[in-house]
């Protein structure tokens, strides 16, 4: 008969090894600084978890981290409804809390886990709160061109005279520069500083892919990724330089990070959210899927204590 017990602590471990990066302790730790781990055992050996940080009256699951929820190494609903009942308990408790806040992982990482997880936080009466979506390339043996729209196809035709090249980590301040810049003048903020995204990278510095296009040696596009897991590529922010737009940078460097997706056997290039303000942001949107892009649910929960 399996043995099973929950323990609630301020450390974790990783579930297994290839768990989403958001999840792994050291990431957990750079920015949340009041978290509650709570870990499923099964016959002593840890089966699942999930981190809440608590701040003055929530807990959330995870504010610095696009999603949350749920770390499983198979996705078994009775194990997650265990986990989340007695997390639940633990933090009604600490008689702190008012409010608990899940952000789930995007459906498409895992539908299997996304649709336990939604249902069994419904039927323990969490309400849904906020639908986003993230847009990303499936990656396919087919080829770039055969994914995107005509006027894509016309943009890529510009871009021949372009170099595209995978950066070495100390490039990572120029490369962000760039993209912030870029950010800027389209009235749009970074979620993360250059000091906290280099705390990232020196933290997790096999996690953190850089992409530079070059004219001659002019870097023109530039594109901060990080590494999920083995499977998922997540362009974090990427942009060009507004004097070389008329070359269609962007879509060339989207390109070839697909190819290199292809090339190291990831399944998902993930292209980020399409959401501002929590509606869609039609013409971003547009964009990525004129790319090649399907549309992938992200749903926020709240549980009012």
């Amino acid at each position: 008969m399996s043995r099973i017990k929950v323990t609630h602590t301020s450390t974790s471990k990783r579930v297994s090894s290839d768990s989403y990066l958001f999840y792994n302790p050291k990431f957990l730790n750079l920015r949340h600084h009041q978290l509650v781990c709570n870990s499923l055992f099964e016959n002593d050996k840890l089966i699942a978890q999930i981190h809440f940080n608590l701040s003055e009256n929530e807990a959330i699951s995870l504010p610095y981290a696009p999603f949350g929820g749920v770390d499983i190494s198979t996705a078994d609903s009775g194990h997650v409804s265990l986990l989340l009942e007695k997390a639940i308990d633990h933090i009604r408790n600490t008689g702190a809390i008012e409010t608990i806040t899940i952000k789930s992982l995007p459906q498409d990482y895992n539908l299997q886990l996304f649709e336990i997880q939604d249902s069994t936080l419904k039927n323990l009466g969490f309400d849904v709160t906020a639908n986003d979506y993230m847009q990303y390339i499936p990656i396919t043996d087919l080829d770039f061109r055969n994914l995107i729209d005509s006027d894509k196809n016309r943009y890529l035709n510009k871009s021949e005279q372009l170099k595209f090249e995978k950066l070495p980590n100390h490039k990572l301040k120029e490369a962000y520069r760039l993209i912030k810049k870029g950010r800027d003048d389209k009235g749009y903020a970074l979620s993360m500083t250059l000091e906290e995204v280099e705390d990232l990278g020196k933290s997790f510095p096999e996690n953190i892919l850089i992409f530079g296009v070059f004219l001659d040696e002019v870097m023109v596009a530039a594109s901060i990724c990080i590494k999920v897991n083995n499977d998922i590529l997540y362009d974090f922010h990427h942009d060009d330089d507004a004097n070389y737009r008329s070359l269609s940078p962007t879509v060339f460097l989207i390109q070839e990070m697909y190819r290199y997706c292809q090339n190291n056997q990831y399944k998902i290039l993930d292209l980020g959210g399409s959401m501002i303000d929590g509606k869609i942001n039609q013409g971003l949107f547009n964009f990525k899927k004129s790319l090649g892009a399907l549309a992938s649910t992200k749903v926020s929960y709240r549980l009012k204590l």
